[in-house]
């Protein structure tokens, strides 16, 4: 169900519409966070050039995450791989049933 919920960003007040109100209560806390950052460390802008500031920063953070969520990726990926492969051929050494155990993952 969409709800209506009453932020402040960078001293206004908007009203969005959402599924979760938590969801849109923590990026509105997000943005007003960073804006708040910027206008600290930033001489006077216009509110467009303010607003584009924090935007660009909002997806610089975005990029770094994802990278890095892909490279913890590929590392579990590799990881899993390379166990999966010891443990065949383990599976495989002489001496060793070729009956497969009943593994619950």
């Amino acid at each position: 169900m969409t709800r209506s919920v009453r932020v402040t960003i960078a001293g206004r007040d908007y009203i969005l519409r959402g599924e979760d109100e938590e969801k849109i209560l923590r990026s509105a806390r997000e943005v007003d966070g960073q804006w708040q950052q910027l206008q600290a460390h930033v001489s006077e802008h216009s509110t467009t050039t303010m607003a584009i500031l924090v935007a660009l920063n909002l997806a610089d953070q975005y990029h770094e995450l994802r990278t890095q969520s892909d490279v913890d990726t590929r590392y579990v990926r590799d990881s899993i791989e390379r166990m999966l492969s010891y443990i065949e051929a383990c599976l495989a050494a002489p001496g060793v049933s070729g009956q497969r155990p009943d593994i619950a993952l």
